[in-house]
């Protein structure tokens, strides 16, 4: 099979939010994705690609939070090394100087961060036409120690993930785009495993409590959904999207 591409393409926050930790994640993950595609020392790298249509406020935010998602749910099976690197569904030129590049500017995600898809276009394309023949679309090579180097490509969202994940919030039959709803409930679902038995509090202490990353994702999808709730109200279960808003105030405090 042909050598992976190396393609790099370089280029105030709000309250209770830091987004420096998430900042440096996202950066590291993207240089750690750049690294073992230049190299050939064995990699377990996901790519998690963004929803059609998923160039707006929601879109963007359920892409980065599905990412850790799935980096929880790899980690929990075994492994160890993989990345989970979010691909966001809109080229790099119009995300510049837009009003979704300052929202999140605010909260301290800059372009820098992040991963686009012209950024990773040369793999993505490669993992489509190897989808033919690999139904989870893995590219698989040799290292030269004789280890495995594996590059894959998953959706931030599925149709039918999306709709189990959003039927008790959303109106999905309007069309709505509440991607951050299904990824916010997995993550709150992750997060009530790792709970002890008879801790009254939850969330607040604990594995949960102490991932730094995993609490900015969920402010980070908390302020996209707010966002969402308040743009088109109309598109958004009230109960069940207070139901929610009450489990991440228990989470964050």
């Amino acid at each position: 099979m042909e050598a992976l591409p190396f393609r790099h393409a370089m280029d105030s926050n709000t309250d209770g939010f830091d987004g420096n930790v998430l900042a440096d994640y996202l950066k590291n993950g993207k240089a750690a994705f750049f690294e073992a595609l230049a190299s050939k020392e064995p990699c377990d790298v996901r790519l998690v690609v963004g929803p059609d249509g998923g160039a707006d406020i929601d879109g963007v935010c359920c892409t980065v939070g599905a990412a850790y998602q799935q980096l929880l749910e790899l980690r929990a099976t075994g492994r160890a090394s993989v990345i989970s690197v979010p691909v966001l569904r809109l080229r790099r030129g119009s995300f510049l100087d837009s009003p979704l590049e300052q929202w999140l500017a605010g909260r301290g995600l800059v372009a820098d961060a992040l991963l686009f898809s012209d950024d990773a276009e040369e793999v993505l394309q490669l993992l489509a036409r190897d989808a033919d023949i690999s139904p989870h679309s893995v590219i698989t090579e040799t290292a030269n120690s004789g280890e495995c180097r594996r590059v894959e490509r998953a959706d931030a969202v599925t149709m039918d993930a999306t709709v189990a994940g959003l039927e008790r919030t959303c109106n999905i039959s309007s069309g709505s785009s509440c991607f951050c709803y299904a990824v916010l409930e997995r993550l709150l679902g992750h997060a009530s495993e790792l709970v002890p038995a008879g801790r009254s509090r939850l969330f607040v202490t604990g594995p949960a409590g102490e991932d730094l990353i995993f609490l900015e994702v969920l402010r980070l999808l908390r302020d996209a959904v707010l966002d969402t709730t308040m743009k088109s109200p109309e598109q958004v279960d009230a109960e069940a999207s207070s139901d929610l808003m009450n489990a991440l105030k228990a989470v964050l405090g």
